[in-house]
């Protein structure tokens, strides 16, 4: 999965996807070698994501990491909660404590 298809219909100031893979470039350039290893490049996208979009950053980090299973993808959503300081400005903070409420207000986990 790309990082366009990660951030696809999601609210995004315009040009943020590509103002993301300028940083990301310009990170690579800052190493200075000829080659990096795509994990590399894997951690700076997740990196990234997790700053600009948290929906983008899971759906990217599922393919990335390949969740085992649904204890996996928990764990990172989970692990987006507690860290309150990097939520993006055009979202809603993730709940911290597992329970969601769902439309017509009935709480579910």
């Amino acid at each position: 999965m790309g990082i366009h298809k990660a951030c696809e219909k999601r609210p995004l100031p315009t040009g943020a996807i590509d103002k993301l893979a300028d940083t990301i470039e310009a990170e690579l350039y800052k190493v200075g070698r000829r080659e990096v290893s795509s994990s590399y490049i894997g951690d700076l996208v997740m990196e990234g994501l997790r700053k600009l979009d948290h929906i983008a950053y899971i759906r990217f980090a599922s393919v990335y990491r390949e969740f085992a299973d649904i204890g996996d993808l928990i764990e990172e959503v989970d692990s987006l909660a507690v860290r309150r300081e990097l939520v993006p400005e055009n979202q809603l903070p993730l709940p911290s404590d597992g329970v969601v409420t769902a439309v017509g207000g009935r709480k579910r986990r």
